[in-house]
């Protein structure tokens, strides 16, 4: 019997995607020794809790939100568009907040449901570079909905971001690639 099993039963009108998100959404995160969170990369949304799962009341229409390899010089918004689903009988109001990563930030959003219904939501992200601790960086945490002030689900966010500089060169410029794609980290010769 799979993990998703047991949620498909209570909730059969589910998809596949909206039964990852409510095992993921209410996975618990994991920490080392010194209470430090692990990297989604490295453990992705946690330990299962089959019995919040059980117990969810929000599914989402994606299991993650990626915002892909980032190249940034200062500051860069990034917008990612998602459905929620109210999986329960009664109405819903929930608070979106992004926690993680400091050099990356989410505007909260309340977001309010009729019984099993649906809500489109655009989260909208700023990616800060001097916020980074280095020139290629991990940045990851989760948008977290709270209804009450409790935690109710989570979507985990990932970003791999390369800080880049604006400088440019006067004169001739000769970047030894094939192509543009393989101009990345090719030799550059100044003329």
């Amino acid at each position: 019997m799979s993990t998703t099993s047991i949620p498909k039963f209570l909730n059969p009108e589910l998809s596949v995607a909206e039964l990852k998100s409510v095992v993921m959404g209410t996975a618990k995160s994991m920490v080392d020794k010194d209470g430090q969170a692990y990297s989604i990369s490295r453990i992705g949304a946690g330990r299962v809790q089959i019995d919040k799962a059980l117990n969810a009341s929000m599914a989402s229409n994606t299991v993650s939100l990626s915002l892909g390899a980032v190249r940034i010089e200062k500051q860069k918004k990034m917008l990612q568009n998602l459905v929620l689903k109210n999986i329960k009988p009664e109405k819903l109001k929930v608070t979106a907040v992004f926690e993680g990563h400091q050099a990356l930030s989410m505007e909260p959003q309340d977001v309010s449901f009729e019984p099993r219904s649906e809500v489109s939501v655009s989260l909208k992200f700023t990616l800060t570079s001097r916020l980074l601790k280095s020139s290629l960086e991990e940045v990851d945490g989760y948008v977290k909905f709270y209804q009450d002030g409790k935690e109710v689900f989570r979507l985990p966010v990932l970003a791999v971001v390369r800080k880049t500089s604006g400088i440019s060169a006067g004169g001739a410029l000769t970047v030894n690639s094939t192509s543009k794609i393989d101009s990345d980290g090719s030799f550059v010769e100044l003329g």
